[in-house]
């Protein structure tokens, strides 16, 4: 029986789109796609995840990429893009349900130290029974050991999970442990049907 629900963030409670956060920063089509291409970089931002890359060194490297004129808008995107993720269609409701009813609610996910120390200041997570983020541990998902953590931490029992993400590797760690995984496909209502059907 499914008594606890594990979420990944981007893409499972928010839009990521690299494409979009960079339009937000900019009224020009060519500097957002300057910054997507190199202040997005999976070069940075595997290692934010891993909290190998600090956010000063993150500037200071992709300044040297960029045009002078784009580098005082840096900064603001560092501490600002997490707060300009929107939520996809359904999914904070579906949260409110799963916690009105008494399922266990955790967060799992790829997120930097910097996002780490501000997701305190996200509503929704109050919800939550507890929150793994990658960057405190210095390992990413899917390895195995992020999931390890979760389990160890709260005490879970892994049979009663189930983890939702939008990523299939994602998916197969967490199943390779034992817990139930479910790939979000951006359809809160299927998934939401979907919780509703024991397991």
């Amino acid at each position: 029986m499914i008594t606890t629900v594990i979420f990944d963030y981007g893409n499972t409670l928010v839009r990521f789109c690299e494409k979009e956060l960079a339009a937000l920063y900019t009224d020009t089509p060519e500097d957002a796609q300057l910054i997507e291409t190199v202040f997005f970089d999976r070069y940075y931002w595997s290692r934010l995840d891993e909290g190998t890359l600090s956010h000063k060194n993150w500037i200071a490297d992709a300044a040297k990429r960029l045009p002078p004129h784009l580098h005082p808008t840096l900064q603001t995107i560092a501490d600002t893009w997490y707060y300009r993720l929107p939520a996809i269609d359904g999914m904070e409701a579906l949260v409110k349900k799963l916690h009105r009813r008494g399922t266990k609610l955790y967060l799992l996910s790829n997120i930097s130290k910097a996002f780490s120390e501000r997701i305190g200041e996200f509503p929704l997570f109050s919800l939550f029974d507890g929150i793994i983020c990658s960057a405190d541990y210095r390992v990413t998902k899917p390895d195995t050991r992020l999931y390890k953590i979760l389990l160890d931490t709260y005490a879970l029992t892994a049979e009663e999970c189930l983890f939702i993400d939008d990523r299939a590797d994602n998916i197969e760690a967490a199943e390779r442990l034992g817990i139930h995984g479910y790939l979000f496909d951006g359809d809160a209502k299927t998934l939401a049907q979907y919780l509703d059907t024991p397991v």
